[in-house]
């Protein structure tokens, strides 16, 4: 098996740097894009009041009153 030399894989990187100069810019702004859009919209996506929940009712065995 034979190893390719770093100065090879270092010109391919920068090369493909040159090519493409915002493609990094335009992958980490379209993550910051998504982690905005689930900030926002998180309230949308999961309407209920997190502190509102009563756990004592965890421990009881399921009842036709739940679906009441």
């Amino acid at each position: 098996m034979s190893a390719v030399p770093a100065a090879a894989v270092t010109r391919r990187v920068r090369r493909l740097r040159r090519r493409r100069p915002g493609a990094v810019l335009l992958l980490s702004g379209g993550i910051l894009a998504v982690l905005a859009a689930a900030a926002l919209l998180g309230s949308w996506a999961a309407p209920y009041d997190p502190a509102a929940q009563d756990l004592a009712l965890g421990a009881r065995m399921p009842s036709w009153a739940h679906w009441a």
